[in-house]
């Protein structure tokens, strides 16, 4: 007779951990896409063209310095996140996302405006380290699929929320003028709803990231030697079988094997 097999039970989808890494990948994305509606105005506002239909040149290096902030900055935030942890650099992308994207609503030259959001890019190496907390903190292949189907849904679905907030909230004084004042704050910022409501995103994803989402690091080098050549979820896979390997037997007793059988006969 041969050996009883008990069935190994699917490990537990991190949902707390997804769902941080989910809400700072969309505070990401819409702190990317959410200038694109206004930007031309803020370059009319900040006396740079006196025509609308002439900004785009000049409003493109607002909108593309998010970007070069983002390649100067990769392969250094990797290096980082391989040093000092992956938490670390996923809280501290998220809150350079909170503090400069605040401040970039209260932009009032042209030249501060391209600086914050190349600092904006500089300072945010979420995307490239989420990646990789995910290949590490998901337990089988199974939920890595799944995990990313998470993560690039809520990119693109940034790419929609993004443009949204910020086409409804820039400008309310002349939007909204039953409810904003053009002497007010939101008048003599009109950019800086849009900036701020972006910013909270990003405060909640810090905030989440800090509390829910482990450290994956240190399991990485943890199980170096055995999975050098094996990718992260692979490691992780064969580490919670193992576990799920002792505690089988170690509750289970003895198998039953044909030996077994053929004594008892």
């Amino acid at each position: 007779m041969s050996e009883v097999v008990p069935r190994k039970e699917e490990p537990p989808f991190p949902w707390m951990g997804m769902s941080f890494l989910c809400l700072g990948m969309l505070a990401h994305s819409i702190v990317f896409t959410s200038p694109l509606p206004y930007v031309a105005f803020m370059v009319v506002d900040f006396k740079m063209t006196d025509n609308l239909d002439e900004a785009g040149y000049t409003a493109g290096w607002i909108t593309g310095m998010f970007m070069m902030g983002r390649t100067v900055a990769g392969v250094p935030w990797g290096m980082a996140a391989d040093r000092y942890g992956r938490k670390m650099c996923l809280f501290i992308s998220m809150v350079n996302v909170a503090v400069l994207g605040t401040l970039f609503g209260f932009s009032t030259s042209f030249t501060m405006a391209v600086f914050l959001r190349f600092m904006i890019g500089l300072g945010n190496g979420f995307m490239g380290v989420c990646k990789t907390v995910v290949t590490e903190m998901v337990l089988c292949k199974e939920h890595e699929v799944r995990a990313f189907g998470f993560i690039n849904g809520v990119w693109g679905l940034g790419l929609i929320v993004g443009p949204a907030i910020g086409g409804l909230l820039s400008r309310p004084a002349i939007q909204y003028p039953g409810i904003f004042t053009e002497d007010g704050l939101w008048g003599r910022y009109p950019y800086l709803l849009p900036s701020l409501t972006c910013a909270v995103f990003a405060a909640l994803a810090a905030v989440g990231v800090f509390l829910f989402v482990p450290e994956t690091l240190k399991t990485r080098v943890s199980n170096a030697p055995s999975s050098l050549s094996a990718s992260p979820s692979a490691a992780a896979t064969q580490r919670y079988e193992k576990l799920t390997d002792q505690s089988t037997h170690s509750g289970s007793g003895k198998s039953v094997t044909s030996e077994d059988t053929d004594t008892e006969e």
